[in-house]
């Protein structure tokens, strides 16, 4: 959570923790950790927006070439381009001061380092392993 941890706060998180409509109003920062997951997990999957659909093809070309050459190339997603789509999959969650903490944690401990195979999100990744952030 981006709140500094002072007397002064203590009733801010109080109110954002434990109410709804205030829970709604947080903005989710998608950094490169948040947004790494959820690229790589396939969690926008279900946004149904421009960027979404066009990310979607560009990730169908390169399964495509995965199954008839066996190789694929990186593909580069620029941050900024993506940050709107990362909040709505995090709004979408239900929780997105949770989804953002999680997929943090996923990222910077799993995902950032290729560790597929002990990461606690294995079982529902897609696995875009080809998908690079700059």
């Amino acid at each position: 959570m981006r709140i500094f941890i002072d007397r002064n706060n203590i009733p801010l998180a109080y109110t954002i923790a434990y109410n709804d409509r205030e829970l709604r109003k947080y903005k989710v920062h998608g950094d490169i950790y948040t947004s790494l997951v959820t690229l790589r997990s396939g969690a926008f999957e279900d946004i149904d927006t421009l960027p979404s659909q066009r990310l979607k093809q560009r990730i169908a070309r390169e399964l495509l070439r995965m199954d008839r050459e066996g190789r694929y190339e990186k593909v580069k997603v620029r941050l900024r381009s993506i940050r709107g789509l990362v909040r709505s999959t995090a709004y979408l969650s239900g929780d997105p001061l949770n989804y953002e903490k999680g997929a943090y944690f996923v990222g910077r401990n799993y995902c950032s380092k290729l560790m597929c195979d002990s990461c606690p999100i294995r079982e529902v990744c897609r696995k875009y392993i080809f998908i690079e952030i700059k």
